[in-house]
């Protein structure tokens, strides 16, 4: 069961070192005497006349920089998944606890109005993305060196475009680049037929929304905002994790 609260945030060169080098060549085993003659002196070479009548033309500028992607607005959506006591806890209900980085997203689209029970109307609709993320650390358990999983994270209007970034219970939808820390499971046979990639894409999911904290540095920046008596991730460092499982 869950709602949504709307919150809106005002939210080289390449350089190619061509080292050229001088080839030098040697002859050995030469005994011909060197004769040394007198001393010459060079003349020093004449500077160049200056070169007058020609505009120095400056770089080209632009007034116009190129655009950026638009900042998305963010609605909070508030979802009652039971949440943990401990960082303890949940690492007990973990299959495995890794660090990992987002190497690749994908997006499932919007949803098939036929795959949708009832009236197949859906004015609106939700985006679901698919991450890749290379393990970085493994802090529990064994898992391989890429691990997937898929996130619910946009609000998509009638046109098919975003309108709003979902922060479930406050987590930002992870982008290429972010580092996190997981608690995860490997999934759960299922009797419901599969909708497609959305369904089989994940390798783990995440225990719950606790299980899942953005990092700056070695700490929690970002993760479950609505945990209950527990203060969840946020904060956290990474030895306290380790220290914790």
């Amino acid at each position: 069961m869950f709602k949504r609260l709307p919150i809106i945030t005002l939210t080289p060169l390449a350089f190619l070192a061509a080292a050229c080098g001088a080839d030098a060549a040697a002859s050995v085993g030469d005994t011909t005497p060197l004769t040394v003659g007198p001393a010459v002196t060079t003349p020093a070479p004449a500077a160049p006349a200056p070169i007058t009548g020609v505009p120095i033309e400056e770089p080209p500028t632009s007034s116009n920089p190129p655009p950026t992607e638009p900042t998305l607005p963010q609605e909070f959506v508030e979802i009652d998944d039971g949440g943990y006591d401990s960082v303890a806890d949940m690492a007990d209900h973990a299959d495995v606890v890794v660090v990992a980085t987002v190497t690749e997203t994908i997006s499932f689209g919007r949803p098939d109005p036929a795959a949708i029970p009832g009236d197949g109307v859906i004015p609106d609709a939700d985006e679901h993305i698919g991450l890749t993320l290379t393990v970085d650390e493994v802090v529990k358990g064994d898992v391989d060196a890429e691990i997937r999983l898929t996130w619910w994270a946009y609000d998509v209007d009638a046109d098919g475009e975003r309108s709003a970034e979902l922060l479930l219970n406050g987590i930002e939808v992870p982008v290429d680049g972010d580092r996190l820390v997981l608690f995860l499971r490997e999934p759960q046979p299922s009797e419901a037929p599969a909708r497609g990639p959305i369904d089989t894409f994940a390798s783990h999911h995440i225990v719950g929304l606790d299980a899942i904290g953005h990092l700056d540095g070695d700490v929690v920046v970002n993760g479950d905002t609505v945990s209950g008596g527990w203060t969840g991730l946020i904060g956290s460092t990474l030895d306290e994790v380790r220290a914790a499982v």
